[in-house]
């Protein structure tokens, strides 16, 4: 498996990140997902993979690994 390495968009400081992510989670989940709240039981934890059957352009992760740790 190739190594890679996820950086922050040049346009982007992570105080702006952190910001963003904030925003966007308080919009979108606001009091809560009813589907998860009914569904997932508390205190739930998961673990995710990405696999990538052909070799490929992965972009976002240093986002997507932000709003992973938010949640």
């Amino acid at each position: 498996m190739p190594a890679f390495t996820a950086t922050l968009p040049p346009y982007l400081s992570e105080t702006a990140l952190d910001d963003l992510i904030a925003r966007a989670l308080a919009e979108d989940v606001g009091s809560g997902d009813v589907t998860s709240l009914a569904t997932v039981p508390e205190g739930r934890q998961a673990q995710a993979r990405f696999l990538s059957k052909e070799d490929g352009v992965l972009a976002g992760l240093y986002v997507a690994e932000h709003v992973l740790h938010a949640v």
